[in-house]
């Protein structure tokens, strides 16, 4: 509605010799404001479209948000989500500022909201060394790796690649499996050594599958058709 700054407080209050209770809300709703101009600098390596898609802060249309849409809550929201995706494409030095114009346009009771991005250098794994792994694991194992040489470096993509190879042994039957992961620069500028060592642990296999007490009305078969794991599979 363009309230941008509308704050809400209660108090409680309690009828003297009586079992209820008074809930007061006081709506402060500020002066109204309308967002005419949502600007983003600085970017180069995503359109400005791409960036858009994740933000909250709107300006001010005909057919939704007639006002615009902002407040200090979303625009903080926009910066870490357009960080979030620079790091993500091995931006590592990212950073995003903002600021906001009032009297935009000469109105009083306009605004407008400016990104600016300063992207600094794209890192990239110029190394990748996977330790520990078996030879009858390793091709599935490269096959799960999000990171790659050559390809930007970020930490969020290591943690990725930790949680989806540990799924992969605990599904194999490897409950014990360890991974850990290490980076540091790399000779080539801006360049990363990526190293995951891995330990598989041993293996373990279901033996056996018992069924014991409590079955009264219920067919043991019955109960034996739901369990998903069988003798000879791996645990």
């Amino acid at each position: 509605k363009g309230y941008f700054n509308a704050t809400v407080k209660y108090d409680t209050l309690t009828k003297e010799g009586a079992a209820e209770q008074i809930v007061e809300y006081t709506v402060d709703r500020g002066e109204r404001h309308r967002v005419a101009a949502v600007t983003i600098s600085g970017n180069r390596y995503f359109d400005e479209a791409t960036l858009r898609e994740r933000m909250y802060v709107r300006p001010a249309a005909l057919l939704q948000f007639r006002h615009g849409r902002y407040s200090e809550a979303l625009i903080e929201r926009d910066i870490e989500a357009i960080e979030a995706l620079y790091r993500s494409s091995g931006f590592r030095d990212v950073a995003v500022r903002h600021r906001i114009e009032p009297n935009a346009g000469g109105k009083a009771t306009d605004i407008s909201v400016h990104l600016e991005i300063r992207e600094g250098p794209q890192w990239l794994v110029s190394k990748l060394e996977v330790e520990g792994v078996s030879e009858e694991n390793r091709d599935a194992v490269l096959g799960l790796l999000q990171s790659q040489e050559g390809q930007p470096f970020s930490e969020f993509n290591a943690s990725i690649d930790r949680d989806n190879v540990l799924a992969y042994y605990f599904d194999s039957g490897y409950p014990d499996a360890l991974f850990e992961y290490k980076f540091g620069p790399a000779k080539t500028p801006h360049g990363v050594e990526l190293h995951y060592r891995i330990q598989e642990g041993e293996r373990q296999f279901v033996r056996d599958v018992l069924i014991t007490g409590g079955l009264v009305s219920t067919d043991e078969g019955l109960v034996r058709d739901r369990v998903m794991m069988a003798p000879g599979e791996p645990l």
